[in-house]
């Protein structure tokens, strides 16, 4: 399995000050060697952005 490409699309504010925002990722995945099942690609996308490594993605719900 390869990442091919992670691209930040947008960054969402709903006003100036707010406290948090909405950001949308894609994340271009590949493999020479099998299909990637949709548990793989979970299983990937939770180690790319494992709330662990970083604290921006804490309580991140990765919609399993």
């Amino acid at each position: 399995m390869t990442i091919r490409d992670l691209t930040p699309l947008s960054i969402y504010k709903a006003t100036p000050d707010a406290l948090h925002q909405t950001t949308t990722f894609r994340l271009t995945l590949s493999s020479s060697k099998a299909t990637l099942s949709a548990e793989r690609v979970r299983s990937i996308i939770r180690t790319v952005f494992a709330p662990e490594q970083h604290v921006l993605f804490q309580g991140v719900d990765f919609g399993e």
